[in-house]
């Protein structure tokens, strides 16, 4: 599976857990599509004025201080899904559904399973990144 670097460390946020808590997902992906929003975002920096942006901003200054565990986790699940044949689908991508852009809690990521074309999305998850078993878990259960 083909990641960009935007993808990944849209997926390193996403992956970021504080007593159980992690930033609000709907809030990262809105941020991350502004040119400067996902750098802001990795300095700790939340443009947004909102009830999530105020419960997030606590637990994104003490996440980032683990991003290389972070991006080791994100490395085993993306693995794990390209091992079961998934494609992922972030919201830098041309093929997110445009639907999906229209609404306030905008999701994170479309994960097809295999050979599921992005037109009819047959199963697809959103907004589930790294939780629990993160992707491989959602891998898992398209296999299954």
């Amino acid at each position: 599976m083909e990641v960009t670097d935007q993808q990944r460390r849209l997926l390193e946020l996403c992956a970021i857990r504080v007593d159980g808590v992690s930033v609000d997902w709907s809030l990262i992906a809105r941020q991350a599509q502004d040119p400067s929003g996902l750098d802001d975002l990795f300095r700790g920096i939340i443009t947004e004025k909102s009830a999530a942006a105020t419960r997030s901003r606590p637990v994104l200054t003490a996440g980032l201080q683990r991003v290389p565990a972070l991006a080791e986790r994100v490395s085993a699940e993306l693995e794990a899904a390209s091992g079961a044949g998934a494609r992922l689908v972030t919201v830098f991508d041309r093929d997110y559904p445009a639907n999906l852009r229209l609404i306030p809690s905008l999701t994170i990521d479309v994960t097809f399973p295999p050979a599921t074309a992005p037109a009819a999305p047959r199963g697809a998850q959103g907004a589930q990144p790294c939780t629990g078993g993160g992707s491989a878990a959602l891998t898992r259960s398209y296999v299954a």
